[in-house]
């Protein structure tokens, strides 16, 4: 039996409506969303070293298949983050989210 995790960020907390924008300008609004600091135990992530003004945004797979770096993710403030690096997480066979390290662009 195959249980799909892809809906589970209808039930995450602290959410708020974003848009992702690619590289290429196309955009899909009102995704669900959630933004977390990075914390001392981050200080490196997906080969990336971290300078301290970067966040985490995770993105729901279910929303957007597709979230690579250079992308820009608009909060609901119309903060704009590009996204600086990626990694996509799964539970069992069912991807869940892309969890994005973002810095702020303005």
């Amino acid at each position: 039996m195959t249980i799909d995790y892809s809906n589970e960020y209808l039930f995450w907390s602290n959410t708020e409506t974003v848009t992702h924008t690619t590289q290429a300008g196309t955009a899909t609004n009102d995704i669900t969303a959630f933004r977390e600091d990075i914390d001392a135990k981050r200080a490196f992530f997906n080969g990336i070293a971290l300078e301290g003004n970067e966040l985490l945004w995770h993105i729901p797979v279910a929303l957007v298949a597709t979230v690579v770096p250079g992308d820009r993710i608009t909060d609901s403030d119309s903060a704009v983050w590009r996204v600086n690096s990626v990694v996509k997480l799964g539970i069992g066979s069912s991807y869940i989210e892309h969890v994005c390290v973002c810095v702020k662009q303005r």
